[in-house]
């Protein structure tokens, strides 16, 4: 992503789900280079925590089902252990850009189940995912 994001002229980077904002904010600073980074949520306790921690990126409450951008205008939408809207991400990303899904593996939250499970067994089992951290890249091939 890092490469892709480089050869960009001051490139817009989304999260889309980012929650209190600390996976936009990483990679964010990390590009060294003038970029635009875009937090957006349907939480707004999320949105307000994340403007607060991390000055200089935009945080805003959206809905991934309706997000607030005009076609064609993301290089690379970050979507971080959220719900995905698939149809929105491609009618707002770039041609060349990028999607970046991260997925958890079976045994995510493992210790906050435990703890509130007291190690019994729950009446419902946990959502079991069932491939590892995977990293999804799409590349918008038409504009």
């Amino acid at each position: 992503m890092k490469d892709h994001v480089l050869e960009i002229d001051r490139p817009v980077l989304l999260d889309a789900g980012c929650g209190e904002g600390s996976h936009l904010c990483a990679i964010h600073s990390q590009l060294q280079i003038e970029s635009v980074g875009i937090g957006i949520d349907l939480a707004k306790e999320g949105i307000s925590a994340a403007s607060k921690a991390y000055p200089g990126i935009i945080w805003s409450v959206a809905d991934l089902a309706a997000m607030p951008f005009q076609d064609f205008q993301i290089d690379v939408i970050l979507n971080v252990l959220s719900p995905a809207n698939y149809a929105e991400f491609n009618r707002i990303l770039k041609r060349g850009g990028i999607v970046v899904k991260v997925v958890p593996e079976s045994g995510y939250l493992q210790e906050l189940r435990e703890a509130f499970y007291g190690g019994k067994t729950q009446k419902r089992k946990p959502i079991q995912w069932s491939v590892s951290v995977n990293i999804l890249m799409m590349l918008r091939q038409n504009g």
